[in-house]
């Protein structure tokens, strides 16, 4: 018998991507083992939390914000500092974020 935690990274990854994981799922799931924490990590679980049309959201801000250059490659990291620090966006109308817990779009505000 293959315990959960035996499980190969090829397995686990598709599973923790799936549309019903949210960010707080891959956290917990990263503390199960070793194996699970490289699949929550992976690019192809954070990229579901981002919105689809990001790009797009972030070519209306101006200036082009920090947390997109070369310096943050990982979608985790893009993930996290989009839940931290609010970008502009509109010509400077709205503000846009995601909420940490579900990955949804949290503030999408006038300003």
């Amino acid at each position: 018998m293959v315990e959960l935690g035996d499980l190969p990274l090829d397995c686990i990854t598709p599973i923790l991507s799936q549309v019903l994981t949210t960010p707080l799922d891959a956290g917990r799931c990263a503390t199960f083992s070793r194996t699970f924490r490289a699949a929550s990590d992976s690019d192809a679980v954070w990229r579901n939390f981002l919105p689809p049309d990001l790009d797009l959201i972030v070519s209306t801000s101006s200036p082009p914000p920090p947390p997109f250059g070369p310096s943050l490659t990982r979608k985790k990291d893009v993930f996290l500092r989009l839940c931290t620090h609010p970008i502009l966006i509109d010509s400077d109308r709205k503000s846009f974020a995601l909420e940490k817990w579900s990955g949804k779009n949290a503030k999408l505000t006038v300003l």
